[in-house]
């Protein structure tokens, strides 16, 4: 697993917005996104699939993905 987002970098109890999105195209592989240091699955995104989660900045979200050379887009909209 990979840090992301690190709640490091942002206040607790804030009311913050995350996008993430896997930009590639393939139906087989997926990025699976986990919280926290429990890595509690949130889910996959396969190709094209996007996410828009709120965020109160107090676990880090990671990533895990099953292929090679695969890309992401994310953002934070942190209020603090």
């Amino acid at each position: 697993d990979t840090t992301l987002i690190s709640a490091a970098d942002y206040a607790d109890n804030t009311a913050s917005r995350v996008y993430i999105k896997n930009t590639g195209s393939s139906s087989t592989d997926y990025f699976t996104l986990e919280l926290g240091s429990s890595n509690i699955t949130l889910g996959r995104l396969y190709g094209q699939d996007f996410t828009w989660l709120p965020y109160e900045g107090e676990q880090d979200i990671d990533i895990s993905s099953t292929g090679t050379n695969m890309e992401l887009e994310f953002m934070v909209i942190n209020e603090g």
